[in-house]
């Protein structure tokens, strides 16, 4: 998956993750269609 509809994954692991959870990097991937289903594979 790459997001959820109302809100970032930032937000998300924030909230479920809180203290447990520290971001190191963020990588943009491009948009292009299938991408979800070729990152799962």
């Amino acid at each position: 998956y790459t997001g959820f509809r109302d809100m970032t994954m930032d937000e998300f692991m924030a909230r479920e993750h809180g203290d447990e959870w520290v971001k190191v990097v963020q990588v943009p991937l491009p948009s292009f269609p299938g991408k979800d289903e070729a990152l799962s594979k």
